[in-house]
This record gives structure tokens, C-alpha cells and sequence, in this order.
């Protein structure tokens, strides 16, 4: 059995055994995702969309704590700033990143309007292409991709056909964010002797802010 708390609050498990099948993100991501893609909801195991976007987001992340970029209502090459130093390990998901994301998201042209003094036009744009609106291709396969991709791809995409999927992705945004102040919680009944901390306060104090007003 796994020692991760996480993979026990949301990992998929086999209860006759009980058998981890799929455990959290992290877990996966710690085995460079060989035998699964982890799961972030608990209910399902990650697509290959999923596991890319996520490590993308982390990618986002840490380069904008060290400073290797700068969003800003200026700046316009953050995303393919991180695009330049995301290297994937296994082989597909690499593929999907090089051959479906990057090329669509240069595809897109222009960026929306940008509101004054909005310094995340970039990412929020970018979550708003490849989280809110995006349908995900569960018949994506590496080894015929290029076919599939040259059939299904648009070279005159103009970006405003999507389908849109808001409230399915609703409904996993506040799951997601669920799980957050679960696991939070978990964390301050046996980790912390039922002790909540400033941190821990305004942490949940934001989820739940979040949640209410979207």
C-alpha cells in the first residue's frame, strides 16, 4: 500500500485488496508517469491532454519564481518562453506538447483585448484555449498522429469555433478545489494535532472565496 496521503484521500484504489490502481499526480509524475498518468480528482485517471497541461502549469510556475519570466501586460512570449524549456520524458507526451499544443496555440494569432494592468493576459488566455474550451481527444495516438493531426488540424482556425464545455469544466474546477481544503484539513486534524494555522486559515479562506463567487 502507498504511504502518500494523497494517493489515500484521492488515489483510485481496488477496494477487494485494497490495491492502489492509479495513484495521485505527484506519485505518477515521481515515476516519470511509466505505468499511469495519475489522477487530480480522484475519480479518474489523467488524460494525456491533462498530464501535459499540468506540467506545463508547474513550468509556468517555477519560472516565474525564479525570475526566467516576467508576465506582464507587455510581455507577450511567456508561454513560449516555457514551451522552450518544458522537456517531457516519456515519448507521447513530449509528441502531444510539440506536434498538437504548441502548434495550436501559435495558430491562435492575436491575443484577446487586453484589460489595463492585466499582467496574466498570457496564462489566463492560454488556460482559457487549453482548460475552459478545450475537448479533449481521447483517440490521440502517438504513433499516427501526424495523419490524425494533418485530418483534424485547421490551418484557418480562427479561434472562435470551440465547443465549449463550461460547466463540465465547472464542475471539475470545484472538485478540484475541494480536494484542495480536504486535503488541507487532513493535513491540520493529524499533522498538526487539529491546530489551524494564519496560512492554513487564509488559504481555505480563499478556495472558498473562489468557489462562491465563480
Amino acid at each position: 500500500m502507498s504511504d502518500c496521503l494523497t494517493c489515500h484521500r484521492i488515489g483510485i484504489w481496488n477496494t477487494e485488496g485494497p490495491t492502489l490502481i492509479t495513484p495521485c499526480f505527484n506519485c505518477a509524475k515521481e515515476n516519470d508517469f511509466l505505468t499511469t498518468n495519475g489522477t487530480i480528482d480522484g475519480i479518474l485517471e489523467c488524460s494525456i491532454h491533462d498530464v501535459v497541461i499540468h506540467l506545463f502549469e508547474e513550468k509556468y510556475e517555477s519560472m516565474k519564481q525564479s525570475k526566467e519570466i516576467i508576465p506582464s501586460v507587455n510581455n507577450f512570449n511567456c508561454i513560449n518562453n516555457v514551451f522552450s524549456n518544458l522537456n517531457i520524458e516519456r515519448t507521447d507526451l513530449q509528441q502531444y506538447l510539440t506536434n498538437k499544443i504548441i502548434p495550436f496555440w501559435n495558430s491562435l494569432g492575436s491575443l484577446p483585448t487586453i484589460q489595463e494592468n492585466d499582467h496574466n493576459h498570457e496564462i489566463n488566455h492560454f488556460r482559457n484555449v487549453f482548460i475552459h474550451q478545450w475537448i479533449d481527444d481521447d483517440n490521440y495516438d502517438d504513433d499516427n498522429y501526424d495523419d490524425n493531426y494533418d485530418d483534424n488540424y485547421d490551418d484557418n482556425y480562427d479561434g472562435e469555433s470551440f465547443e465549449y464545455k463550461t460547466n463540465e469544466y465547472k464542475t471539475n474546477e470545484y472538485k478540484t478545489k475541494i480536494n484542495e481544503c480536504s486535503e488541507i484539513l487532513y493535513t491540520i486534524m493529524y499533522e498538526k494535532d487539529g491546530k489551524m494555522d494564519e496560512n492554513n486559515y487564509l488559504t481555505l479562506m480563499n478556495i472558498l472565496s473562489n468557489i462562491y463567487s465563480s
